[in-house]
């Protein structure tokens, strides 16, 4: 019995993975392992839940290379860290609306870090509650955010807000910053 090690192993150059709503992907270590040898290219489309068995301390995403692509709607549950090999370039994390009204986004993202952070939730809300490092832009396309960790851009690129989108620093008495 017990969890596998990895739900997918040496996932890798130019594979798209779906997991749709109520769909769940688990494993003792990390959930989703990329290739060390991938070129990148990976997008992973989440509705459901991915889970580390190690919990918020494990990893729950850990990807190789350039050009990958997180797709992550308001119903997504992730639990573990996410893992961009440093170096990596045009890493895109994009928060979209979907079937919940609002969802948090507290995973840690560690090594190469996101390079560019899209928010595209229609009427719905994002709250990122922990640390999260943008190596590029910020573009807050529809919905609200709601930053209450510390999110810090890094880049060259601005932070964006579009007609019709907010964001808001801290929410009641707990604060957050973006810098």
């Amino acid at each position: 019995g017990g969890a596998s090690s990895y739900a997918l192993n040496n996932f890798g150059s130019g594979l798209t993975l779906t997991n749709n709503e109520n769909g769940t992907l688990s494993a003792a270590n990390t959930v989703i392992l990329g290739s060390a040898t991938s070129a990148g290219g990976v997008t992973i489309n989440n509705a459901g839940t991915i889970t580390s068995g190690a919990g918020t301390s494990g990893t729950a995403i850990s990807l190789f290379g350039d050009n990958n692509t997180l797709n992550f709607n308001t119903s997504s549950l992730i639990t573990g860290g996410i893992t961009l090999e440093s170096g990596q370039t045009n890493n895109i994390l994009n928060l979209l609306d979907g079937t919940a009204a609002s969802a948090v986004f507290n995973n840690s993202v560690t090594d190469g870090g996101i390079n560019l952070l899209n928010v595209d939730a229609n009427d719905k809300e994002w709250d990122i509650t922990g640390p999260l490092t943008v190596a590029g832009a910020i573009h807050v396309l529809s919905g609200n955010v709601v930053i209450t960790g510390d999110v810090a851009n890094t880049g060259s690129g601005a932070t964006t807000l579009d007609t019709g989108s907010s964001l808001s620093i801290g929410d009641g008495g707990t604060e957050g910053s973006l810098t």
